[in-house]
């Protein structure tokens, strides 16, 4: 079950789109029994702030609700701030998130860093993930 937030981040994604005068560009994916998400996402950065962000995606409707939460949660934050954002704090931005969608959560901070860290002004760079067991971690309302 989703909840109302999930389903407004999903059904109408803040953030959509390319961005060409971006500062930072990072394409990132996840992959597991043949289904593969993938995230590409553009930061517009400037003197110590996100400015602007935007992205696209391929993939289920948590990546979709992840970015389109994560995008809301960073633009205007400074990049210190934006960079400490966690998987639950997104979650909470969503009303919760279904065990199954959990990974869509840390592929969205995985783009987020990926992108913070980079030290050429406009870059690219492919970062693959395979979810251990381990790594699942209860994000659902009440959890």
């Amino acid at each position: 079950m989703y909840s109302e937030q999930f389903l407004y981040h999903f059904q109408s994604p803040r953030y959509v789109g390319a961005m060409p005068d971006a500062t930072a560009e990072v394409e990132v994916c996840y992959e597991e029994n043949g289904c593969m998400d993938w995230i590409r996402l553009y930061l517009k950065l400037d003197d110590g702030l996100i400015r602007d962000a935007r992205f696209h995606v391929r993939g289920c409707s948590g990546v979709v609700a992840a970015c389109s939460a994560m995008c809301t949660l960073v633009v205007g934050r400074r990049i210190e701030v934006a960079s400490k954002l966690d998987p639950m704090t997104i979650a909470i931005e969503l009303g919760g998130v279904p065990p199954s969608k959990e990974h869509s959560l840390r592929l969205a901070k995985k783009a987020l860093l990926a992108a913070l860290n980079g030290t050429i002004p406009t870059w690219k760079a492919p970062v693959h993930e395979k979810r251990a067991p381990s790594q699942d971690v209860a994000l659902a309302p009440g959890a």
